[in-house]
């Protein structure tokens, strides 16, 4: 039954995250698995997603340097490293800016473990279902065909390329044109020519058709790190400058309702 289904992918999710250990993991505190309340209990991340951080002009995001944006990317990157190198290697399979959890010190977190599978279970089984989102998805995915772990380095490359340019991925197509020029291979990222070079090169690299084409996880972190050393520092850490100008503005909004919340009473003391 779907309840059944619905109850075996929730254990095994949690399952999963119970063995995961990693500053850009989501950390995992508890579940409670007995239908039909099925919850987990995760670290909170309070800006949400990346995808909608991105996709939000008053965002602070939007006026970091190309180097802290790629600092992020990086974080997810070193993230996806650890699955990879655990024994067997785990798959998330469905590598996304919606699955990327921000926290408040704008800290990059890989979430969402339900579509991941551990490759020797998942290799043995053949994947018969296509999963994971169009945009995302490498072409040995929306063809339904087995995968390994560089079908996750093809989201990242799409994920580096969100990153660098602000932008939701493909978003001047329908979904069925993004499963249809996805599947043979013929799906390309808008702008790369307005791209730093070394960046666009990554991209590309992480984007082969060929999954034997694209480099693996430690190989797009160790040239990640080659462009971020290349590129200028911002005279401050623009992540903690958000942070205390945030803090700041509640602060003053606190003050604001205190001195308001003052002369009401005062007002009212005098009728």
């Amino acid at each position: 039954s779907s309840e059944a289904g619905l109850m075996s992918s929730f254990s095994s999710e949690v399952g999963l995250m119970t063995k995961l250990h990693h500053p850009n993991i989501l950390t995992f505190y508890g579940a409670c698995t007995k239908p039909p309340n099925l919850l987990m209990l995760t670290e909170w991340m309070d800006r949400g997603d990346l995808f909608d951080i991105i996709g939000n002009p008053r965002s602070p995001f939007q006026r970091f340097s190309l180097y802290t944006r790629l600092k992020m990317a990086e974080q997810c990157v070193v993230g996806l490293c650890y699955l990879h190198s655990l024994v067997p290697p785990v798959v998330h399979r469905d590598m996304k800016s919606m699955n990327l959890l921000v926290n408040e010190k704008w800290d990059v977190k890989i979430a969402d473990f339900g579509m991941s599978k551990v490759k020797a279970l998942y290799l043995s089984e053949g994947n018969k279902s296509t999963v994971g989102t169009a945009a995302w998805a490498a072409p040995e995915v929306l063809r339904s065909e087995s995968s390994n772990e560089k079908a996750d380095v093809y989201s990242v490359g799409v994920i580096i390329w969100e990153i660098v340019t602000k932008k939701p991925p493909h978003s001047e197509l329908s979904y069925f044109s993004i499963i249809n020029k996805g599947e043979v291979g013929k799906l390309e990222l808008e702008g790369m020519e307005d791209i730093p070079a070394n960046i666009r090169e990554l991209i590309e690299w992480c984007v082969q058709v060929k999954p034997e084409d694209r480099p693996s996880a430690e190989e797009t972190l160790g040239r990640l790190e080659e462009i971020l050393e290349g590129l200028p520092l911002p005279p401050k850490d623009e992540r903690r400058e958000a942070v205390l100008k945030e803090e700041l503005a509640k602060r003053e909004e606190w003050k604001a309702e205190g001195e308001l919340q003052m002369s009401k009473g005062k007002a009212d003391s005098l009728v």
